[in-house]
């Protein structure tokens, strides 16, 4: 069960109370209750003894006594994974309780010292940990790994000041570290010995590796995080800053991102951050010869898909985007399925009812392939003609575009009329 957008002060012993059955609440594994905003006081005490079967916890940003979570501990023996923090957070007491514990992740927190953190080594199943920044002034990061964690597998930090040299220091206490992700920190990835993997978002290959691990572990938020980094990288350094990126490098970047619609499943925020990528690898893509210009049309006409069936609005900027990538690499791109790029270019028009500028790049598209048409292809069969010349018409009374564009949508006006 997941409710992450509670108002402030909200009950939620009244609201978990009021929507589960007795039934439901014996036997519920996982509860997301993170967010912002206070609940009622002893919240967590009612709640660990709601649900004496959870095994998946995450209170992310929600405010606690340090003695409640020591009853919370107590109460939930078969805790396996937990998320919490807070910037009130002052230490972990309570938390040795968790024999079962595999995953733990720490966000905001404000330990002062090493005993603050103490029951952290306590933790002897541990496997995954997660650690975010710490706002107490004189606390070091050191502390956290004071200790061995002899079944550490994989360490999530975010902490700008961390280093290279402060993970040498971490991967001898950590014998079975496996991976260790580092975004925004100062660690290179290439610091730690062959057995570990370290994802940073150094620069545009890192980011690129970063977003393969996180897809196939099915990280989403770490993967629209890596997506941020990419885009920020180019907004605030321009081409400069990632012009080393070869074609190859171009090809691995596209490959990444197409295969990230198919592994979130299209979800909405990925979509979004994806088509961002694709703006950014089209910078480099027009010297580079065929290759990454057909993968780019190909995610372009994938998204614009998946935007038809969902019934984005027109108005929408992402129109815009994908048919501008379309036009100009459709003339020098071989191999391209003509007909597919043709049909999804009318219905683009005929749903969007020659209302938007975008569509004058699909007039264009439709243009340059209409001698490669093939209008009784499988793609047309849901193409109603008719209203197609409408909408093309009523974009080519408009008095108000350059002679050349208005030109060319009168030429593909002239081809459909010989077939109606």
């Amino acid at each position: 069960m997941s409710y992450c957008d509670m108002p402030e002060h909200f009950s939620i012993v009244r609201f978990l109370g009021d929507i589960l059955s007795e039934a439901s609440k014996r036997e519920l594994r996982v509860l997301d209750i993170s967010g912002y905003g206070s609940f009622e006081d002893k919240w967590m005490e009612v709640v660990s003894l709601m649900f004496p079967k959870l095994e998946v916890l995450n209170i992310s940003g929600r405010k606690f006594c340090e003695e409640d979570f020591a009853i919370l501990c107590n109460n939930l023996p078969n805790l396996h994974t937990l998320h919490f923090g807070h910037f009130n957070l002052e230490n972990l007491n309570g938390i040795s309780k968790l024999k079962n514990l595999k995953h733990l992740a720490i966000d905001s927190s404000q330990f002062l010292n090493k005993k603050d953190v103490e029951e952290l080594f306590k933790l002897k199943n541990l496997k995954t940990l997660s650690l975010s920044h710490n706002s107490r002034v004189g606390f070091k990061y050191d502390y956290y790994f004071a200790k061995r964690l002899p079944e550490l597998t994989h360490l999530e930090i975010k902490w700008r000041d961390a280093d290279d040299r402060l993970l040498k220091k971490i991967l001898l206490k950590l014998p079975k570290l496996q991976v260790v992700v580092a975004n925004d920190t100062r660690i290179n990835e290439n610091v730690a010995p062959p057995t570990v993997a370290v994802y940073t978002n150094t620069n545009l290959n890192a980011i690129i590796k970063s977003l393969g691990y996180f897809r196939t572990t099915g990280k989403r938020e770490e993967t629209l995080d890596a997506i941020q980094n990419l885009w920020e990288m180019r907004r605030n350094f321009g081409v400069r800053k990632i012009s080393f990126c070869t074609p190859d490098q171009i090809t691995a970047g596209l490959n990444e991102v197409e295969l990230l619609l198919h592994t979130f499943k299209f979800d909405r925020k990925v979509v979004k951050a994806v088509n961002s990528c694709v703006e950014i690898f089209a910078c480099f893509t027009m010297d580079d010869g065929h290759l990454n210009a057909k993968k780019i049309v190909r995610l372009s006409l994938k998204n614009l898909e998946n935007h038809l069936k969902n019934r984005t609005p027109p108005n929408k900027q992402i129109f815009k985007s994908i048919w501008l990538d379309v036009r100009r690499f459709i003339g020098n791109t071989e191999n391209l399925n003509i007909d597919r790029i043709a049909a999804l270019a009318m219905e683009s028009i005929i749903y969007a009812g020659g209302a938007f500028n975008w569509e004058l790049n699909c007039a264009e598209v439709l243009e340059k392939l209409l001698d490669d048409m093939n209008l009784s292809s499988e793609y047309y069969k849901k193409i109603n003609f008719r209203k197609f010349h409408k909408c093309l018409s009523v974009i080519h009374k408009q008095d108000k575009w350059f002679a050349q564009t208005r030109a060319s949508v009168g030429e593909v006006i002239k081809y459909i009329e010989l077939f109606m």
